[in-house]
């Protein structure tokens, strides 16, 4: 009898315990979501989503074959990215068309031929 009592709390304390987790894990995902929504110049961000040619705002007047390098977010958010060291060798290995999370400093831009949010200045690539 003690040890079904004893076997009870145990099976309540880890209910509570994975509960507890899943809470927090919602949470940070929560956080890292709004800090996207919200990012403002200089701010360190993290955006999983879809590497691609970015789409120009217009498809009126001329157009060129060149390919804005960005990612497409899980809100339907375009973001260009842009290498922080200027070397390039970040961007040249992104995975394109496949889903990827960059993360680096958000640049808000003024006005751009391409429907983002921002720009990205990569510090890391995870596949």
């Amino acid at each position: 009898m003690i040890r079904e009592k004893r076997r009870s709390y145990i099976v309540v304390a880890l209910i509570i315990a994975a509960m507890t987790i899943v809470t927090l894990i919602i949470i940070g995902v929560q956080s890292l979501t709004k800090a996207s929504e919200t990012s403002t110049n200089g701010q360190t961000i993290r955006v999983t989503g879809t590497a691609l040619c970015l789409p120009y705002k217009g498809m009126g007047g001329p157009q060129t074959m060149e390919c804005g390098i960005g990612i497409l977010d899980g809100k339907g958010q375009y973001y260009a990215l842009n290498d922080g060291d200027n070397n390039y060798r970040h961007i040249s290995e992104l995975p394109m068309n496949q889903k990827v999370t960059v993360e680096g400093t958000f640049d808000k831009v003024a006005d751009s031929i391409y429907p983002i949010k921002g720009t990205i200045r990569i510090t890391k690539i995870e596949r």
